[in-house]
Formats: structure tokens, C-alpha cells, sequence
């Protein structure tokens, strides 16, 4: 066996179990004869064709890292239930602070500071979170199941929602505020600014059709994401949690056409309700993939056939 193979099964190998790591390797040893054989009927030379089917079997680090995740996905579930929560339950921590402190002694540029620090920490702990637990859906599900597309529409709406955090905070400059409205669900924050004391002007109506437009893609997001969750029971959870995603994505899409036509009333009911749902959604996704871990550690690892 050419040593750079070898090296490659020892990286991509190495989180696994002795007792399956043997008929992995003999596996993935198979799968790279067969493509030399190939690249050797097609006029490559020996060197060449080696070289060629070692890059096919692309990354070390990504296959073991994919191995790890269908073998022993335990701990990948525990990791995708703590960020499906960390969001939520940081704010839910943070409300009794909020209310309690005291904010006579902050200035004003201290609170907008403190306003931004505060919506951009809950963003990044939610998207982090749910890039986990997507990532592991297909896992739990199985890999066939494809939820690229829902992903990338929710992950990239909310990574464009945190400057809206920044722009809005600059629009209040009252002592110490707090984001107006906190979006349970990812968290989203639609801002006061847009409606209440900032002047109607063209740079206002423009940020406000540029933040409803991202909080629809979201919306969208969780609609495909619940159409890809049809037909898997999820330890029963499935159901539930599809018509959570439904909604919360109905309620986003409402959220943004009231934002975009600047409807105070209907953005601000369609944002009430989309931060229940998404409490509720983080306790879902939470409680199933506790089950999933509670479930992987019970069983014994996964075999190659």
C-alpha cells in the first residue's frame, strides 16, 4: 500500500473504534483501488493515476469527521441539543439582569454600546446553535436526507441580520436601551428605530425593506426546512416540530411584509408570536436530541455493513 494512502486511512480513521476501524479502512482501500483501476484505463500512468484517486477521496479531516458523526454521533447530538438552546436560555438569564440593573449612571453611548454587544451575542450563540443542529439532522434522519438549501436560507438570513443589530442600536440613543424586540426564534431583532423616533425618510423605508426581505428568506427557510422533515417520526417528535417550523415560518413571512410596509401593528404581532414559537422550537429540537444522544450511547457503534 503507498504510504500517502496509508497516512490518509490513519487521518481519516482515527476517531473511530479498533473493533470497526479495520473494516473501514478495507472499505475506503477498495473504493480507491477501484478509481486507480479506472484512471489506469483511461491512459493515465501509475503515478498520475494514484494521485489523482487520493485527491477523489478528498479531505482526511472531512471524512473523519464524517465517520465520527455515523459512528459515534452521541456527542454530536449533545452539541446540537445545547446550541439549540443556548439563545433562548441565555436571554431567558439575561432578562432578570436587565431589569434589575441599574442604568442612572450609563451614558448614552454606553447603551448603545451595551444594546449592540447584547443583540450580537445572542445571534452568534443562535446561529452557532442552529448550524449545529441542522448539521446533525441529516445524521439522525440519515444522509440521504438533504437540508443544504433550508440551511443556507436560514444561516445566511440571520449572519444578515447582525448588522441590523449595530444600525439599530445607533438609532436609539437613550440611556442603557435594551433591543426593543428580541426575536426568540434565531434571534431575530426587529428594531423600534424603524418605527418610533426616527424621521420616514428614504434611508429609513430602505431599511426597513432590507431587514423584511432577510426576515422573509428566513421564513422561507423554515417552510422548505419543515417540507424536508415530512415522513420522519424523529422519536415522535417529528410532527410537532414540522408544524413549529410551518409556523414560525408564517409568522416571519408576516413579520417581514409588515416590517416592508411599515405596519407597526402586524410586525409586532407576527414578531410576538414567532418568539414564542421559537422558544417552543428550541425546546423541541433540544428534548430530540437528547433522545438521540440518551439513544446513540445506549447502542453499540454503528458497523461498516
Amino acid at each position: 500500500m503507498p504510504f500517502d494512502l496509508q497516512h490518509w486511512l490513519d487521518c481519516a480513521t482515527r476517531p473511530l473504534p479498533d473493533d470497526i476501524k479495520m473494516d473501514v479502512c478495507e472499505e475506503l482501500t477498495a473504493h480507491y483501488e477501484d478509481t486507480y483501476n479506472n484512471y489506469l484505463l483511461n491512459g493515465y500512468a501509475p503515478d498520475a493515476a494514484h494521485t489523482a484517486a487520493l485527491a477523489d477521496l478528498g479531505d482526511p479531516r472531512m471524512t473523519a469527521a464524517g465517520l465520527r458523526e455515523t459512528y459515534r454521533p452521541g456527542s454530536l447530538y449533545r452539541r446540537a441539543a445545547l446550541g439549540s438552546i443556548a439563545a433562548p436560555a441565555s436571554l431567558i438569564l439575561l432578562v432578570p439582569v436587565i431589569m434589575l440593573a441599574d442604568t442612572s449612571q450609563i451614558n448614552s453611548v454606553s447603551g448603545v454600546i451595551i444594546n449592540a454587544l447584547f443583540g450580537l451575542i445572542l445571534g452568534a450563540l443562535s446561529i452557532g446553535g442552529l448550524m449545529i443542529a441542522i448539521n446533525a439532522l441529516p445524521v439522525l434522519i440519515g444522509f440521504g436526507a438533504d437540508f443544504r438549501l433550508p440551511q443556507r436560507m436560514i444561516i445566511g438570513g440571520l449572519i444578515a441580520t447582525l448588522p441590523f443589530t449595530v444600525l439599530g442600536s445607533l438609532g436609539r440613543l437613550d440611556p442603557a436601551p435594551t433591543p426593543e424586540v428580541i426575536v426568540l426564534i434565531d434571534p431575530l431583532t426587529i428594531f423600534n428605530t424603524l418605527y418610533g423616533g426616527m424621521p420616514v425618510d428614504g434611508l429609513a423605508r430602505l431599511h426597513a425593506a432590507v431587514l423584511g426581505a432577510v426576515v422573509m428568506l428566513v421564513g422561507a427557510g423554515w417552510l422548505l426546512l419543515a417540507h424536508r422533515l415530512r415522513n420522519h417520526t424523529l422519536y415522535s417528535l417529528g410532527g410537532p416540530l414540522r408544524w413549529l417550523c410551518i409556523l414560525s415560518g408564517m409568522t416571519l413571512l408576516g413579520t417581514g411584509v409588515g416590517t416592508i410596509l411599515w405596519d407597526t401593528g402586524l410586525a409586532a404581532l407576527m414578531a410576538g408570536i414567532a418568539c414564542v414559537l421559537g422558544a417552543v422550537k428550541a425546546a423541541a429540537l433540544t428534548l430530540l436530541f437528547y433522545r438521540a444522544a440518551v439513544d446513540a450511547a445506549s447502542s453499540p457503534p454503528l458497523r461498516w455493513d
